[in-house]
């Protein structure tokens, strides 16, 4: 399994944004200048997820499909034991996860889904943080299972970009 964003959909100015902090900083703008361009990726899936999965198609029990899912960004390490209620989530006044709906994304083909449209984040009023992580959550706050999980590149959330946004067809996530 591989989940990743599509570079191509990735903007040359950061992860999330085409103006910001994230220009003005020298390693940045030497890796924009070369045309090097940030990825999400080293990706999987949360292990509770997994072994519904795997139950599922070994017709142990049918795998039931979140009710909601929800992209959240961490500030701190997640991964497969990580559950949504996981510490080190991005704060700030305003930040709630994101739901994805299927209306958010394309129906599977080739293996892959993709987002239909642009993910957008609150803006930022007070505080932020560093993403280095994000999940797919099956709860918009809180506790819940990690559906899907993801290192990001380092990227600051403050006051002084606009709202951390994936573009469309940015996020792709490919089964193989």
């Amino acid at each position: 399994m591989q989940i990743k964003l599509n570079k191509a959909h990735i903007t040359t100015a950061g992860l999330w944004w085409g103006t910001g902090a994230d220009l003005n900083d020298p390693a940045i703008r030497a890796l924009i200048d070369r045309n090097v361009r940030p990825v999400m990726g080293a990706a999987s899936i949360g292990n509770p997820v997994e072994n519904k999965i795997l139950d599922h198609i070994t017709n142990q029990t049918s795998y039931t499909m979140p009710s909601a899912a929800s992209l959240g960004l961490w500030t701190s390490t997640v991964d497969d034991t990580s559950t949504a209620a996981t510490a080190g989530e991005l704060t700030y006044t305003t930040y709630a996860r994101q739901a994805i709906s299927a209306t958010n994304m394309s129906p599977a083909a080739a293996g892959s889904v993709t987002n239909d449209v642009a993910i957008t984040f609150p803006a930022v009023t007070a505080g932020g943080g560093t993403v280095t992580f994000w999940m797919l959550c099956s709860s918009a706050s809180g506790a819940g299972d990690n559906i899907c999980w993801g290192t990001a590149t380092s990227t600051v959330i403050s006051t002084t970009q606009t709202p951390p946004t994936v573009a469309i067809g940015g996020l792709v996530i490919t089964l193989d």
